[in-house]
């Protein structure tokens, strides 16, 4: 088993670390950005990338020194709020503002729109999953009772509605898991 990192959404982005085995989660220190809004592992090769809001600046975490790192601005102005890997490392994430989706170059540091301007159609576009099984990408909406989870094509940037939610329902994030074959959706409201 491995940690866990996770990034808190507050006055200060902090970086911390959850251990499954002694279930301690353990405070790294501040991000260094002003709002890292999604964290995605790339599985292929084991790096944690993230988007910083505020910047659009691509960051990389570096496990050694429990930091986040800037690669470089991705050269467009976005609201990602969610970022996910496919099985062949490629990163996308969602611009929540502009209701698209775009395919990450972490090499390189740009940023590709899939699709149209507004594929995804009008949504508050909060969480992202990739199902390694069927090959689907997941995004949900947490637009309450109109919100839900949906498919999106990773070609087009087209979605198509999978659920709807409960009213009490506000989906922040999304994660997928092999093992039991289970989409988690998370709920921030109280």
């Amino acid at each position: 088993t491995g940690l866990l990192y996770l990034v808190s959404d507050g006055a200060q982005d902090l970086l911390a670390a959850y251990d499954p085995v002694s279930g301690e989660i353990t405070i790294a220190g501040p991000t260094g950005f002003g709002a890292v809004e999604c964290l995605a592992v790339d599985n292929t090769s084991g790096d944690i990338f993230a988007i910083d809001d505020t910047t659009d600046t691509l960051i990389q975490f570096d496990p050694t020194t429990k930091t986040m790192v800037a690669v470089g601005p991705l050269g467009i102005d976005g609201s990602f709020e969610a970022c996910a890997f496919d099985d062949s490392g490629d990163m996308f994430a969602v611009d929540d503002t502009g209701n698209s989706l775009f395919i990450i170059d972490t090499a390189g540091v740009t940023a590709t729109l899939m699709g149209a301007e507004g594929a995804l159609g009008v949504g508050n576009w909060e969480g992202m999953a990739f199902d390694s099984h069927a090959g689907v990408m997941y995004v949900s909406d947490d637009s309450g009772a109109t919100g839900g989870v949906y498919t999106v094509g990773l070609t087009n940037g087209q979605t198509a509605q999978l659920s709807t939610y409960d009213s009490d329902i506000s989906a922040e994030a999304l994660a997928y898991t092999s093992a039991a074959a289970t989409l988690v959706v998370v709920d921030d409201d109280e």
